[in-house]
């Protein structure tokens, strides 16, 4: 839950971050999740709204890598369990098992803290990533992190966590206020 709002006497919970990440690919890079295969890396709680998310607009696989291997396995079972149509797998957190992953992803979103003030994933390289892949990152300051740059010098398309930022608060306002 990232948005609260107020009914009466009640408390009513929302997260529009998955809501806004969806809006942000489709509008910033025209990006369609449907049948597609994702690299997520990270599992937690930006993780958990850009899965839920992407499994709803009907992607094929999601493959999840965090450090903690068992809140990935968490991750993924909590979802497999609601939808049936996507292959949810997971590795450890480590560059050197991405590589097949990579390889498969149409989508590869960092939704770590991997980023913020300028740190990136010792010894990622996106060279198995296909010509035809996204790269996107959540953290949007720096706008354009380490994980960006390598994908931009790779000649892959990007896409920057600013847009995700923008479309999940413009959705917890229309919550709050009724208003667009």
């Amino acid at each position: 839950v990232n948005t609260v709002v107020v009914s009466g006497k009640k408390l009513k919970g929302y997260n529009t971050d998955g809501a806004g990440y969806l809006q942000s690919l489709a509008e910033d890079i025209g990006f369609k999740p449907r049948g597609k295969n994702a690299l997520v890396l990270g599992a937690g709680g930006a993780a958990r709204a850009v899965v839920f998310a992407l499994a709803s607009a009907g992607l094929k696989e999601i493959v999840i890598a965090n450090r903690t291997a068992s809140r990935a396995r968490k991750l993924a079972a909590d979802f497999a369990r609601i939808f049936k149509r996507t292959d949810f797998r997971t590795i450890a957190f480590s560059p050197d098992l991405w590589k097949a992953p990579l390889a498969g992803a149409d989508l590869v979103v960092n939704t770590s803290s991997v980023g913020m003030n300028g740190t990136s994933f010792p010894g990622l390289s996106l060279k198995a990533a296909k010509k035809s892949a996204v790269v996107s990152d959540l953290v949007y300051r720096p706008r354009f992190t380490p994980l960006l740059k390598a994908a931009k010098r790779r000649g892959l398309k990007i896409h920057t966590g600013e847009g995700m930022l923008l479309h999940q608060g413009a959705a917890a306002f229309r919550l709050w206020t009724g208003k667009r």
